[in-house]
């Protein structure tokens, strides 16, 4: 008889361990279901920022995804018939410009950086569609009529 309550002691612990795997697979499922519900692994309310300086309203996703199109929305606080924007270069490096609504006038690279100039700013944002291409952390420096902002982003899988 001892020989019986010492298998079903051994199959009650390895049971009560099972137990205790499943509760942590249900918790880390549930956490990364959150994670993803509230943008952390794309478009959602803790990824979308807003940055703002004297020129423009940029408006951008901190959570970007390898090789799925995002959006970068500028808006312009003061309407110039003639308006530039510079993008660093390294930025480009990690990510590839797709679009840009309205099509700049012209574009170049200048001192390191892109230069998109646009004819008519008439208060319509300027939208740039960019897929990112690399992984990991990636500064994005924006010049708008000489104001300088700094966007931080993180492209993961």
């Amino acid at each position: 008889m001892k020989k019986h309550t010492d298998s079903v002691e051994k199959e009650f612990r390895f049971q009560k361990m099972e137990w205790l795997v499943l509760r942590a697979g249900w918790c880390l499922m549930a956490a990364f279901l959150i994670f993803g519900l509230l943008g952390f692994f794309g478009s959602g309310t803790v990824s979308r920022k807003t940055a703002e300086n004297n020129a423009a309203v940029i408006e951008y996703e901190r959570y970007l995804r390898n090789l799925l199109l995002s959006e970068i929305k500028i808006y312009s606080k003061k309407p110039l018939p003639d308006s530039s924007v510079y993008i660093s270069s390294d930025y480009l490096n990690k990510v590839r410009i797709d679009k840009v609504v309205p099509e700049p006038a012209s574009s170049e690279l200048q001192n390191d950086r892109l230069k998109l100039k646009f004819n008519s700013n008439e208060g319509d944002p300027i939208v740039l569609y960019v897929v990112p291409t690399g992984l990991g952390s990636q500064d994005l420096e924006i010049e708008i009529r000489g104001e300088k902002q700094k966007l931080h982003q993180y492209i993961h899988f």
